[in-house]
């Protein structure tokens, strides 16, 4: 949580004009890189918001819910993140 990215993020999040409650960069397995803020959980490997990109191959837009961790209606919108020879190396999810 105390990365350059995990402040860049913080920054970003503090910014009313972009309303995000949380974002977070997964590795390829799943495992938190850097987030805002602390969620209930360090793996997300066994989240559709991480399992859902990866599947498809592309950009996930999850179903509007109840976060409890966030205290806010939220939807997840998920982005993979690829390497320069478009191997899979992690996803990036805001909510």
């Amino acid at each position: 949580m105390q990365t350059p990215l995990a402040l860049k993020i913080t920054e970003f999040i503090k910014n009313q004009k972009f309303d995000i409650a949380e974002m977070m960069v997964l590795d390829k397995n799943g495992v938190l890189v850097a987030l805002s803020p602390k969620p209930t959980d360090y793996w997300q490997g066994d989240e559709d918001k991480f399992q859902q990109p990866i599947r498809i191959n592309g950009d996930y837009i999850g179903p509007t819910k109840w976060d409890s961790s966030a205290s806010t209606y939220q939807f997840f919108y998920c982005l993979l993140i690829k390497d320069k020879d478009q191997k899979v190396i992690g996803v990036l999810v805001k909510g």
